[in-house]
């Protein structure tokens, strides 16, 4: 029998303030069919990791994120970038050694297994730690961040960036002139 192979990991086993975070070996994740295996390279760090951590407000425990009475997930993380290692049998948007980022949910303080739908190729102007910033950068503009596979880049989902239809209460108002 093969011993699992083992990677490190920022972990938490129970919620509290960032002290509760450990460094540790843990299994390291095996790809399924449409999976995509990312060693990361830089993770981006926001307020949401800091509310998962810590499990307050308590009403994020009863969430996919959270867990009762302990976190679902051990390994926090929601931004990341680095490069894909293997991949599933039905994955054909991406191969090993591609430069991905994206928002996997959970488990970017780790390397990790991510559907290859929620990730991207990396731009190749950003640095790795540039790029696991963009989904939080995005997120807090005004824009909203529309992942779409449109055939773009090889047919694999590219992020766009689409203006809201809003308008800005402090605006003046248009004139129309004919």
């Amino acid at each position: 029998m093969q011993a699992a192979k083992q990677m490190h990991a920022i972990v938490r086993r129970k919620y509290g303030t960032p002290d509760v975070l450990t460094y540790e070996e843990i299994e390291r994740p095996v790809p399924g069919d449409e999976d995509v295996l990312v060693q990361a390279h830089a993770a981006g760090a926001s307020i949401g990791d800091h509310i998962i951590v810590t499990g307050k407000p308590y009403l994020i425990r009863l969430t996919p994120f959270g867990g009762v009475p302990r976190p679902r997930n051990p390994v926090p993380g929601a931004c990341m970038s680095g490069r894909v290692e293997a991949v599933g049998a039905k994955v054909t948007t991406f191969r090993p050694g591609d430069e991905v980022f994206g928002e996997p949910v959970t488990g970017a303080f780790a390397d990790l297994v991510v559907p290859a739908k929620l990730i991207a190729p990396k731009p190749t102007n950003l640095s790795f730690e540039e790029a696991a910033a963009v989904p939080w950068a995005v997120a807090a503009s005004a824009a909203r961040c529309v992942m779409l596979g449109d055939g773009a880049h090889r047919g694999r989902p590219s992020y766009r960036l689409q203006a809201r239809n809003t308008k800005h209460r402090n605006s003046p108002p248009r004139s129309s002139q004919t």
